[in-house]
């Protein structure tokens, strides 16, 4: 188990989390706990090991020892500012999270759209269909009655 202790002190280092911060993302009590597993005099439980990795940045692969390198190769190619983004994104809760991928996706599509933006296109052949507009289009898979035309009609026409 030292082993696993010692690729979790690693990874914990590398991400620039102190023993603290990651007891408080698995939802330990205080950061002792931490130390002792990455002592090696602390047993983590099978289950915790997922969640040890997601909250690294990095596989149970790599912190069981089954494969020598990280799953997080491309961190070293980011600059430290993008790299606090992420880093601060991991430590937040789930609402956290959905509130930042929403905020990201509006922004994006914004940029998107707006001609003055320096954000890019979607590469060539990626789908596209969430930029295309859906335009309304007649039912087909029921018949539409006249009553229902009428109804249609008013309805656009205030």
């Amino acid at each position: 188990m030292a082993d696993i202790g010692k690729r979790i002190r690693e990874k914990r280092e590398a991400n620039g989390i102190t023993q603290e911060e990651l007891a408080t993302k698995l939802g330990y009590k205080n950061k002792s706990t931490i130390a002792k597993i990455e002592n090696g005099t602390n047993d983590i439980v099978q289950s915790k090991v997922v969640e040890f990795a997601n909250a690294l940045n990095t596989s149970a692969s790599y912190l069981m020892g089954w494969e020598e390198k990280t799953s997080n190769a491309k961190q070293s190619q980011i600059n430290q500012s993008d790299y606090e983004l992420l880093r601060k994104y991991h430590l937040i809760d789930d609402k956290g999270r959905h509130t930042v991928d929403t905020v990201l996706e509006m922004e994006y599509n914004r940029c998107i759209v707006t001609s003055d933006s320096n954000v890019t296109n979607l590469k060539p052949g990626e789908d596209k269909s969430h930029i295309i507009p859906v335009a309304a289009h007649e039912r087909t898979d029921i018949e539409v009655t006249e009553e229902m035309k009428q109804y249609d009609d008013a309805f656009f026409d205030e």
